[in-house]
């Protein structure tokens, strides 16, 4: 060859690879923001008929949404573990809302992982179960977990930003539990909240009786209209949330760090508005507690609807590929990169929860439920039954649900068998934590939260029983 040739081979070389793969381009911060409770459907990118996620909507549509991505638990601590572990959430030991576990530190956190990559790392979280005191401090230079809204934790962001260098490369951690909380700001509410005159008007702890089935109990039944201004308080939480995020990138945009930063905006898991029966979360693992929004923008990114069926198990691994750091051995998630580009494949979704015990594997066109109660095997066909109305287990064949049953088999055999990863240590929580988790509805009447997380062999025997 001659060399004369060879600046237009390597031209035709780089021009062929994806956009994220090029090392000139590869963002050079991250910024990961979590919206507690945020359902991926209540969003305009993903077809929401009220206009409750402008800005989240312009990011998404000018970046890379994923359509299916689904939470590894439906309810915060494991979920969060998970997300920022990439462990599921047995393999970490985290569990019920009176027990969440611990992170052990010998956990690969993505933050550590960031940090050994020469990132400065910083965390703004609203506190709860997101508390220091689990372990998702490893990594981060500060952890600020002092129990904010939105506005203040964007404002401590902005701050500790203002000390950034221009030659350091940084990771932002941002949490919060503005949906979560049913509370939106007066001008939000008075926008999005229909006229209501009912009992609720005056309840000052709506997510305690969304959350707490104990307190939904002596509300007695909630009628149409109390129903719909619970959900539009959730809109007008998320129209408040989504706002304040605008704010907060038209200033990295002002600073020129927009097109220097790769933006990950997700959820730990959604909410339940009576589609099964109950409200809040944690409680079942139906697509309304599992899929949840999953939204990256950067400048080498092309915009890109993903069809595909993805984990936020994978988020840490995408993150740590897109910016050239090392992933490790432990985690058990993938990089997203060849999703990014069009190059998808296969990836089933296995979710758990332990204060009413269930595991859950889900395909983008199926899903098999175990739980030890009654049902303790619902399979439900996602192509034609979306809502998960129709227990199909009885009436199919058993090679059609078989292959999802051994998934799950060697899944939990598989975590059953690590136990690197369990600190073994138990949280406990101050009076003034109390007071924080009651009001999120996490204290007190949670319905069979009391029941632990069966061994290993109480799950093979109820796979078993369908063989």
């Amino acid at each position: 060859m001659r060399l004369a040739q060879l600046p237009v081979l390597l031209a035709v070389i780089g021009a062929a690879l994806p956009a994220c793969t090029r090392e000139s381009s590869r963002p050079k911060n991250v910024i990961l923001v979590s919206i507690d409770t945020l359902r991926r459907d209540h969003l305009g990118l993903h077809g929401y008929e009220r206009n409750t996620s402008p800005f989240l909507d312009r990011i998404g549509r000018s970046g890379v949404a994923f359509d299916q991505c689904i939470a590894q638990a439906p309810w915060t601590a494991p979920s969060h573990a998970s997300m920022l572990s990439s462990l599921y959430p047995s393999v970490l030991g985290m569990g019920r809302f009176e027990d969440p576990g611990h992170i052990s530190d010998s956990a690969d956190m993505l933050a550590e992982v960031l940090a050994d990559a020469g990132f400065r790392t910083h965390a703004v979280t609203s506190g709860g179960f997101m508390a220091a005191k689990i372990g998702f401090t490893q990594g981060f230079e500060i952890y600020d977990d002092a129990g904010l809204n939105m506005e203040t934790t964007v404002e401590r962001a902005m701050q500790w930003l203002r000390g950034i260098r221009e030659d350091e490369r940084f990771f932002l951690f941002l949490h919060t539990y503005d949906v979560h909380k049913y509370k939106p700001p007066a001008s939000y509410h008075a926008t999005w909240v229909a006229p209501y005159s009912g009992a609720l008007a005056f309840h000052d702890r709506i997510a305690d009786l969304v959350q707490n089935h104990e307190e939904q109990a002596k509300a007695g039944a909630l009628d149409d209209a109390d129903r719909r201004y619970i959900r539009d308080l959730y809109d007008a939480s998320i129209a408040a949330t989504d706002d304040w995020l605008r704010r907060f990138w038209e200033s990295l945009e002002q600073r020129g760090l927009a097109d220097d930063t790769l933006l990950v905006v997700t959820a730990d898991h959604g909410e339940e508005f009576w589609e099964h029966g109950g409200s809040g979360h944690g409680y079942t693992l139906f697509d309304e507690n599992l899929r949840v929004p999953l939204i990256m923008h950067h400048p080498s990114l092309s915009s890109r609807m993903v069809p595909e069926q993805v984990r936020l198990l994978d988020v840490a691994p995408t993150i740590a590929t897109l910016v050239g750091a090392e992933r490790p051995s432990s985690w058990q998630g993938e990089s997203l990169e060849g999703f990014l580009s069009g190059h998808a494949r296969t990836l089933v979704a296995f979710s758990e929860h332990a204060h009413l015990p269930a595991k859950s594997a889900r395909t983008p066109h199926a899903k098999l439920i175990l739980a030890a109660s009654e049902p303790t095997r619902s399979f439900f066909d996602l192509r034609s039954d979306v809502l998960e109305t129709t227990n199909l287990l009885g009436q199919l064949d058993r090679a059609t649900w078989r292959p999802m049953a051994d998934g799950i088999e060697r899944w939990l055999r598989d975590n059953a068998a690590d136990q690197r990863f369990r600190s073994g240590k138990r949280i406990v929580f101050n009076a003034a934590e109390l007071e924080e988790l009651a009001a999120l509805g996490y204290v007190g009447g949670t319905t069979g939260s009391d029941i632990e997380d069966p061994d290993l062999d109480v799950w093979l025997k109820i796979l078993a029983e369908e063989r």
